[in-house]
């Protein structure tokens, strides 16, 4: 439906990493990698 209506389907991904800090300043041993995907037109 959507590419009769000449509507463009993309979607868009990135991967950033995180360290959780326990006093703001010094990264713990956890690490965390956060994949962040946008869909247009989709609510997850």
């Amino acid at each position: 439906q959507e590419q009769e209506r000449g509507i463009t389907i993309t979607s868009a991904a990135t991967t950033t990493f995180w360290e959780r800090t326990e006093d703001g300043v010094t990264p713990s041993s956890e690490k965390h990698r956060m994949n962040i995907i946008d869909t247009p037109g989709h609510v997850d």
